[in-house]
């Protein structure tokens, strides 16, 4: 569910602001384990990005995410899209093939690169 206006929400509408908007993700698992989160569909215009604690752990457009989630009520967790610029910037995502967990990303025309949950500039200071 979405967590907006003090309750939580099957449905929330945002308006993109900066070519982006973010929501507040509750995750509720039944019993101790692993689980998959992922999005269904690609979006050519938008990348999902998938946030702990308000930073970018994961590009859920790229593929889904494994968590390790406490029984209960896991908070932290948040979504944030960012809509493709609509002109050509000859740049790309992109994943290094010999390790999937790493992906370079754009976002308001800056680099930045995601690894092990983390997000880094590229020149490998870690982005708060």
């Amino acid at each position: 569910w979405s967590e907006n206006y003090g309750m939580r929400l099957a449905i929330e509408e945002a308006p993109l602001a900066n070519n982006g908007a973010t929501y507040v993700l509750g995750l509720y698992a039944p019993v101790d384990g692993v689980y998959t989160i992922s999005t269904p569909t690609e979006d050519e215009d938008a990348t999902l990005y998938l946030t702990l604690n308000g930073h970018i752990i994961w590009n859920l457009s790229q593929g889904a995410y494994t968590a390790e989630l406490q029984q209960g009520q896991n908070s932290g967790y948040g979504l944030k899209i960012v809509a493709a610029p609509k002109v050509s910037t000859d740049v790309e995502q992109s994943v290094v093939s010999d390790q999937p967990s790493v992906q370079k990303v754009i976002i308001d025309e800056h680099v930045y690169i995601l690894r092990g949950g983390q997000m880094y500039d590229v020149n490998g200071k870690l982005v708060k």
